[in-house]
């Protein structure tokens, strides 16, 4: 099973179709869902709401990874700046406390943001993205299986491809009777 994710216009539905047409000469099945048919599906009934909140808590750690650094950034210069035009360097100084100490407190926080998002880049987001194409396995799964109307006639792949299946027990993932029929410009494959 693919996922493809990204931003658009890099081309992911191009990727998309070359590999399906890649496993399908190689006699693999191929089910296509964009993320829009999935919202669809979950319109219908078809996709569990619950499924689709973990696929997007699954892309948390993968969203603070890169927004993490930026807040560190961005966190530091507006606290410091705000103690420098509030004057607190001052004061501060006159009581005693050296600028380093304060720098101090600054590293160790700072070490402790980057400690953190060792633990997410090293075990988090692995974790995640294994289970997300976990749940996207099973759902491609679900999908195609769903998609099957035994008893008749399918075309599929711009009709390129025909199946037929006699009975489907799509609890057990079981197809009887299959026939596919697949037509690439010179050759046809049964």
């Amino acid at each position: 099973n693919v996922v493809i994710a990204g931003p658009n216009g890099v081309g992911k539905t191009t990727i998309a179709q070359n590999i399906a047409h890649q496993a399908l000469l190689a006699g693999h099945t191929v089910r296509r869902a964009t993320a829009s048919e999935m919202l669809g599906d979950l319109a219908d009934g078809e996709l569990l709401l619950s499924t689709l909140v973990e696929l997007l808590l699954l892309r948390l750690p993968e969203a603070l990874l890169l927004t993490a650094p930026l807040a560190l950034v961005v966190g530091l210069l507006m606290s410091l700046g705000e103690l420098a035009q509030g004057e607190e360097f001052s004061v501060m100084r006159s009581a005693g406390l050296a600028p380093a100490r304060l720098l101090r407190v600054v590293l160790v926080l700072a070490a402790m943001w980057a400690a953190g998002l060792l633990l997410v880049s090293g075990w988090v987001a692995p974790w995640a993205e294994q289970r997300s194409a976990r749940i996207a396995e099973r759902m491609a799964d679900d999908l195609l299986l769903a998609s099957i109307r035994p008893g008749q006639f399918q075309t599929l792949a711009g009709g390129k491809l025909t199946v037929y299946v006699g009975a489907a027990d799509l609890e057990a993932g079981r197809l009887e009777g299959l026939f596919v029929h697949f037509t690439n410009d010179d050759q046809v494959e049964v």
